[in-house]
């Protein structure tokens, strides 16, 4: 019986210019407690729109042969529990993609999410307040 591997996972981090020290300060800190349990690569990106960003990003997991990836907003402050939490819901689902709620920083923090109507192949935005 072959031995299982532990997952590598790609933190993955993307901003246009520079991050708050708050922020940073927030996300290392998290970092600090998930390597106690989890292997992690940074992967990283500057300067470039998002899409090409989160593109460029995914090129340089796969190439590290990262199993997973956890994308942190630049500008976002995340729970330690985070990682832990989402590795939990994973091994109770078949789900290849596992999401929390987005708080958008901009627009007073209202909730986000997007949904595809499987029917009709349509993308839909909601906002909640």
């Amino acid at each position: 019986m072959a031995e299982q591997q532990s997952p590598l996972i790609a933190v993955c981090t993307h901003v246009f210019n520079t991050v708050d020290f708050d922020i940073y300060f927030n996300h290392m800190y998290c970092v600090a407690h998930w390597g106690r349990e989890f292997d992690l690569v940074f992967v990283g990106k500057s300067g470039l729109t998002a899409a090409a960003a989160r593109n460029r990003i995914i090129e340089r997991a796969v190439e590290k042969e990262c199993t997973h990836a956890l994308f942190l907003d630049g500008d976002h402050y995340i729970p330690v529990e985070t990682l832990p939490y989402l590795f939990a819901i994973m091994k109770d689902t078949e789900g290849a993609v596992v999401s929390g709620v987005v708080c958008k920083r901009g627009e007073q923090f209202q909730q986000v999410c997007w949904r595809v109507d499987e029917v009709k192949s349509e993308k839909q935005y909601y906002q909640m307040p």
